[in-house]
């Protein structure tokens, strides 16, 4: 017993790693070491998070699919009648690291999340519903395969973007 609790003890990445000299470093450790994987993984996104030297873009899709409960039953959710036993999945580590509305602490990036209605019969995923502040979220229409060329040619010819994309 006293073994078993000894390995399943709680641990953090920077108890392993203190001084990561590389991002890879903590990716590496991650890899290496799946106990640290989520901890691997927060440290990354924290040191993304804070770093003058890289551009970070966070792009998320189909954020509105992190709302709906899991495939995973739990005994500490057979109460819930909204999940029926089933874990939802903000309850998750590595969702709930990815799911906060946070891009705006990033020093030198964003975070994009996108949800979508495909597959979903009569599903709503409003801003109130998943916590975007005013102001943060936009529609957008379908758009013809056109708009988006017209768009594309646009950039290129303001040179809004640094990129010069080709029609492939």
């Amino acid at each position: 017993m006293q073994q078993k609790y000894e390995e399943m003890a709680p641990i953090r990445c920077s108890a392993s790693l203190p001084n990561p000299k590389k991002l890879m470093d903590i990716i590496d450790l991650g890899i290496a070491s799946p106990d640290l994987a989520t901890s691997c993984l927060g440290e990354l996104l924290e040191q993304l998070y804070h770093t003058d030297k890289f551009h970070t873009l966070l792009a998320l899709d189909g954020f509105n699919d992190w709302l709906k409960p899991s495939n995973y039953l739990s005994f500490r959710y057979d109460s819930d009648r909204n999940n029926k036993g089933y874990i939802p999945p903000q309850d998750f580590a590595i969702v709930r690291m990815l799911m906060k509305f946070d891009g705006h602490f990033m020093r030198n990036g964003f975070k994009l999340l996108a949800t979508t209605h495909y597959r979903q019969y009569k599903h709503l995923c409003t801003p109130e519903m998943i916590s975007f502040p005013d102001g943060y979220h936009a529609r957008v229409e379908n758009l013809a395969l056109n708009d988006f060329r017209n768009m594309v040619y646009y950039y290129n010819l303001t040179e809004w973007m640094p990129d010069h994309f080709k029609e492939w």
